[in-house]
């Protein structure tokens, strides 16, 4: 993947690129030098650079265009001008990703904040879970998937939307497991699990249970500390 970028253009992304990870996810493509997309698993955003051209400039397709633009555009650019193409828009996702208006929902990002704290262990760590770990957790979401189908045919009308947003990001996880670091396993599952206890205390107990059943015994092995103290945290609230 990074072959197909010149050297001397890759050095100057790169910082960028670091800078930018906590909101964006980096995709393979055969036919781009650069293809990215929005970190939030519900966004349509993407930067996408096409392969250089004979003289040596770049196509550039990026969604959106600009802070007052929500639009596509096509444009081209040269190795040097890249950076700061990418810094533009990633600077989009990260205003989005911290204001906070009348369509987030305050509750859940407490939720949210309140599970990463216990499941993010380094926020640094590169690493995936190694594959004993990606089964475990890849078993664990699919009878995850489950109890929230089951559960949707009983909940009351103002919860299944709830309930369908956690199916999506559940089964999204699942997809995306093989290619998630660490950091970004926790925050999924974070997020997931304050999509559940939403949508019913009831509900999130047999989701976390699942999860000590399938989950906690695997990772604990690579001695993650938090972990355990994390279940025994939850353990005291819900018994």
């Amino acid at each position: 993947m990074k072959k197909k970028i010149p050297i001397a253009v890759l050095e100057l992304i790169t910082p960028v690129l670091n800078k930018a990870k906590p909101y964006i996810k980096v995709e393979n493509s055969n036919d781009l030098s650069l293809s990215l997309k929005d970190a939030d698993p519900d966004s349509k955003f993407y930067f996408k650079c096409g392969l250089q051209r004979e003289d040596k400039n770049f196509v550039i397709d990026v969604y959106p265009v600009s802070r007052d633009h929500l639009m596509p555009s096509t444009f081209v650019t040269t190795g040097e001008n890249l950076p700061k193409h990418i810094e533009k828009w990633v600077n989009i996702l990260k205003d989005y990703s911290e204001i906070v208006t009348i369509y987030d929902d305050p509750i859940l990002k407490s939720y949210e904040q309140e599970f990463e704290d216990f499941t993010i262990v380094n926020p640094e760590d590169d690493s995936p879970l190694n594959i004993q770990k990606q089964i475990y957790l890849d078993n664990y979401l699919t009878r995850a998937v489950k109890l929230l189908k089951d559960y949707k045919e009983t909940v009351a009308e103002d919860k299944v939307d709830i309930v369908n947003a956690a199916i999506k990001d559940c089964e999204s996880f699942q997809e995306e497991l093989p290619e998630l670091n660490n950091n970004e396993t926790a925050q999924r599952l974070a997020h997931f699990w304050a999509k559940t206890r939403k949508a019913g205390i009831g509900l999130f107990k047999k989701i976390y249970e699942e999860f000590q059943k399938k989950v906690i015994e695997a990772m604990a092995k690579d001695g993650v500390q938090r972990l355990p103290g994390m279940w025994d945290g939850l353990w005291d609230l819900l018994n």
